[in-house]
């Protein structure tokens, strides 16, 4: 029997598409996270296009495309406004669509090139803009009045201040060209942690004491996780004689470790260390007892194991 290939229509078309001439329109006034990440996802996919900010219907309704602003959400006339009433739907993690989700959704996959990549770079990104955009709250303070510094932050203190008398399109711009950066940095980030999921279930499965796990490279931390039998993992630093054992959280979402480093080794750096622990290569044990060091890899491990049946 004969079978016809499978072809990704979307990513033909816009192959054919993007040296074409494109003009998109999102919204005047005071910029946003969204909308900013939302036009420089479309200028990663088309190589010449044009950002018109206005409210100007005309110049909507002539757009190749259009993004929050409109009052539309289809994806095949390339309109993606989710200020409409009822908005432009929600993802399975119950997170509304703002603009940036919107654009992402089209176009994230081909960008990333799988659909892994790209959830990564949803979750990881996409989502808490798009949450905040839409008022949802996702980090409640701990600590009255004290706010993690986010990007939302980090992008709306240059918004011209009510004594400034700057072009708010030419900072939207610059803004977008930072937001550029950092997307094509965070999709690098999240090929090479996807590429290391296999490398540390193998390193996990070949491990003769699961409690503690030695790298042969410096895979992402969050990768070993999910293993809840792993206590502290075995790493080199940045410098040849800087070898570091680290406790495992306990969640990924909290900073409580899974068995802490003993209490006597808290703060304690050189000889001090050394006497304490009785490894003549232990360098430094941090005082929230979740990282100890050595110059050697044997020293962390020594580091370790002592802890472990501490």
């Amino acid at each position: 029997m004969i079978t016809e290939p499978i072809i990704n229509t979307k990513t033909i078309l816009m192959n054919s598409e993007s040296d074409k001439k494109m003009i998109a329109v999102t919204h005047s006034g005071d910029f946003h996270t969204d909308d900013i990440f939302a036009s420089a996802t479309l200028r990663m996919v088309y190589k010449n296009i044009s950002i018109i900010r206005s409210r100007d219907p005309e110049q909507i309704n002539s757009a190749d495309i259009v993004f929050d602003v409109g009052q539309v959400y289809d994806p095949e006339k390339k309109r993606f406004d989710h200020h409409q009433k009822g908005g432009a739907g929600q993802r399975e993690n119950s997170v509304p669509y703002a603009s940036f989700g919107l654009v992402w959704k089209e176009y994230g996959e081909m960008l990333c090139g799988g659909k892994d990549i790209a959830q990564i770079l949803d979750t990881r990104l996409v989502s808490p803009i798009d949450a905040v955009d839409n008022g949802i709250d996702i980090c409640s303070p701990k600590i009255p009045h004290v706010f993690p510094y986010n990007v939302q932050q980090i992008f709306s203190i240059f918004t011209p201040n009510w004594d400034e008398n700057t072009d708010r399109d030419v900072v939207f711009l610059m803004l977008s060209d930072w937001a550029h950066k950092i997307l094509l940095r965070e999709i690098e980030c999240a090929k090479s942690y996807n590429n290391a999921k296999s490398k540390a279930f193998d390193l996990y499965q070949k491990a003769d004491d699961k409690r503690i796990l030695v790298l042969d490279d410096p895979y992402p931390m969050p990768l070993f996780q999910e293993f809840e039998d792993v206590i502290y993992v075995v790493y080199q630093g940045s410098l040849p004689d800087d070898w570091r054992a680290k406790a495992m959280r306990s969640g990924i979402d909290c900073f409580d470790v899974r068995k802490p480093f003993p209490l006597s080794w808290a703060g304690k750096e050189g000889a001090g260390l050394q006497a304490e622990t009785g490894v003549s290569t232990a360098t430094f044990a941090h005082q929230k007892q979740f990282l100890v060091g050595a110059t050697t890899k044997e020293g962390a491990i020594e580091l370790a194991k002592k802890a472990l049946n501490a």
